[in-house]
């Protein structure tokens, strides 16, 4: 198996969005932390974050 990493772009936003959706769901229904749980976060959040120029 290969296995390769890059620098994510706006373009893998919604994959993003997806990942974060399926790992922190069943945290998300367990305690309820509607607020900060990545599992509620918006993909245009994500695009906000990928857009900071001091983060990768």
């Amino acid at each position: 198996m290969e296995l390769s990493l890059f620098k994510a772009g706006l373009n893998e936003a919604s994959i993003i969005h997806e990942m974060q959706n399926k790992a922190f769901m069943p945290l998300l229904n367990k305690y309820q932390d509607i607020e900060t749980s990545p599992a509620n976060e918006t993909v245009e959040r994500i695009i906000d974050r990928l857009k900071q120029s001091f983060t990768d």
